[in-house]
């Protein structure tokens, strides 16, 4: 499976961004795999860890920091946590040798894993990401956009009056 995924780090000044696109058969895999989650009864709502403002969509746990396992037993999102476990190794080599520091002992671990499945005005503030590495390490994948998002990019309608499926990152310190 890692063999199809493409990579690319992109470099801007005090910000390095790790760009993967996944198979296509395998972003099918885990849109099926998510409305299955999103049909279960007994799928646990993890709005009350996150910042998002969902009025009709649901952010739910796949993984969460209080257990060891898996809140959701389906093989695709383990095989992404792989994914992005081994994605996180290959940043920080990169790290390591842009910056010219070694990081010993650096663990890599999968905290949270949620489920966004966002609706019309449902939305997520500006906000951060807590980590435990060194290095500072959060990530995000979309799946899937709606059409007016899509048709926008290929437009090139992309401007401050037009943010709809924008995902906007900042670096720095955040404030307390």
């Amino acid at each position: 499976m890692s063999d199809n995924i493409s990579v690319e780090i992109i470099k801007k000044p005090a910000l390095q961004i790790l760009s993967a696109k996944l198979p296509d058969s395998f972003v099918t895999e885990l849109l099926e795999d998510s409305q299955k989650v999103a049909a279960q009864q007994a799928r646990r709502n993890y709005a009350d860890h996150l910042v998002g403002n969902f009025q009709t969509g649901e952010q739910l746990a796949i993984k969460s920091s209080e257990k060891e396992e898996y809140e959701v037993d389906l093989p695709s999102f383990q095989t992404l946590a792989q994914i992005k476990l081994n994605l996180a190794s290959i940043f920080i080599e990169q790290y390591d040798s842009e910056v010219g520091c070694v990081y010993p002992d650096q663990r890599i671990d999968l905290c949270d894993m949620w489920l966004n499945i966002q609706r019309a005005s449902d939305f997520n503030p500006l906000h951060s990401h807590s980590t435990l590495s060194t290095v500072g390490l959060s990530s995000f994948a979309w799946l899937s956009f709606p059409e007016e998002v899509i048709k926008n990019v290929e437009q090139g309608l992309l401007d401050d009056r037009n943010q709809a499926g924008w995902t906007h990152i900042h670096h720095g310190q955040t404030q307390s």
